[in-house]
């Protein structure tokens, strides 16, 4: 199977909503951590600096469908709602070294 990639996007303030994204990320792994895996993620500022864009890589379909179904109730905690999501089949993940980023063959 091919890894999963999904793109989340918020509106508001980036600093804010990066705070919460961890949160969730924290509550998540706190309850499903030793039975799921979290994705491989990547943590931006919008553009334009008006949004917080998320990427997460998952290895397959199941670890993104374990991921987000189990989401919810996290999101909700911190209130997180009404993304724009984006599901991407990766063809290719590389990282240059200049980076600081690890590939698996590293």
């Amino acid at each position: 199977m091919a890894p999963v990639m999904v793109t989340i996007r918020y509106a508001g303030d980036p600093d804010e909503l990066f705070a919460k994204w961890e949160r969730v990320v924290e509550l998540w792994k706190q309850e499903f951590g030793g039975r799921f895996t979290a994705p491989d993620t990547i943590v931006a500022r919008g553009e334009k600096g008006e949004d917080l864009v998320v990427v997460n890589v998952f290895p397959d379909d199941e670890a993104h469908t374990n991921f987000g179904r189990n989401l919810g109730g996290a999101l909700e905690t911190v209130g997180l709602t009404a993304p724009v999501l984006e599901h991407l089949e990766v063809l290719r993940i590389e990282f240059s070294s200049h980076t600081g980023m690890q590939t698996d063959d590293a």
